[in-house]
């Protein structure tokens, strides 16, 4: 059953030129973001979320149903993935042939998927991942065009000279993705199964004693779908120093967590 969780300014929509507007989704296994991004203003104008598996015609509609956004389907769509099979291959010796094989020896095989390789030439990389052909296929049925992207991939394109040494994660129901960054450069990434807070927070800890680098010296930040609330947030706080939620400068009214999607936010400023 898919439910719309979050609906932020679709009903106070006014006509645009879409000229000025670009139409971005964020699709996983068990949610589905979307944005109307502003691009006069470089701002979000409406938000809409949807819990659930949406694998199926029969989600697709259902999600159709409840959409405001998605039926502006004559503008092209900027469609990210962050699902967990991914990972990163060096440019030099990227071949997707050879990297279906390593992701499915990492993984394990799966069928009907489609493979994309999105250049992260900054970090020198390809970062190889996969998502649902039924999914890909029902996007370019729907919209005018898509562009594929994954949203792990596009952070990774961002310019970050001089940062200090930190952890970026975002909490989705179906994988945690762990950025591991220090001056500028990707340490690790990691996809991690969200079990409870003493297993995320070993499996993050673990990762970035392998970096040689010590959980003290870091900024922690979480984004995704996570509540400082929440048992999960509170649990993790008790192994991970310096831990917050990421930070947006683009705020949401309507009681909407603007750290659902702060790392779209950040791609698409």
């Amino acid at each position: 059953m898919v439910v719309k969780s979050i609906d932020h300014g679709t009903s106070s929509l006014l006509p645009f030129d879409p000229a000025t507007r670009k139409l971005v989704l964020e699709w996983t296994p068990s949610h589905l973001h979307v944005v109307l991004w502003n691009l006069q203003l470089n701002k979000p104008e409406s938000v809409e979320s949807f819990a659930g598996n949406i694998a199926d015609e029969y989600e697709w509609q259902s999600v159709m149903n409840q959409s405001r956004l998605l039926h502006y389907n004559d503008m092209p769509l900027l469609a990210y993935c962050a699902s967990g099979r991914a990972m990163p291959v060096p440019a030099a010796l990227y071949d997707e042939a050879t990297a279906t094989r390593e992701l499915n020896l990492l993984l394990g095989e799966a069928m009907w998927l489609r493979s994309f390789g999105d250049t992260v030439s900054n970090q020198n990389m390809i970062w190889f991942w996969q998502m649902p052909q039924a999914v890909a296929s029902w996007l370019e049925e729907h919209f005018s065009s898509v562009t594929f992207r994954h949203s792990v991939g596009a952070l990774l394109s961002i310019e970050r000279n001089g940062d200090e040494p930190a952890c970026d994660f975002i909490i989705d129901e179906s994988a945690t993705w762990a950025l591991l960054l220090a001056n500028g450069k990707l340490l690790q990434a990691a996809a991690f199964p969200l079990n409870n807070a003493d297993d995320l927070a070993y499996r993050l800890l673990s990762m970035v004693k392998s970096s040689g680098l010590e959980n003290h010296e870091l900024l922690w930040r979480a984004g995704g779908m996570i509540e400082t609330d929440a048992a999960l947030y509170k649990g993790l706080e008790k192994y991970l120093k310096n831990l917050e939620l990421r930070q947006t400068a683009h705020g949401l009214t309507d009681g909407v967590n603007a750290h659902y999607f702060a790392h779209l936010f950040e791609i698409l400023s």
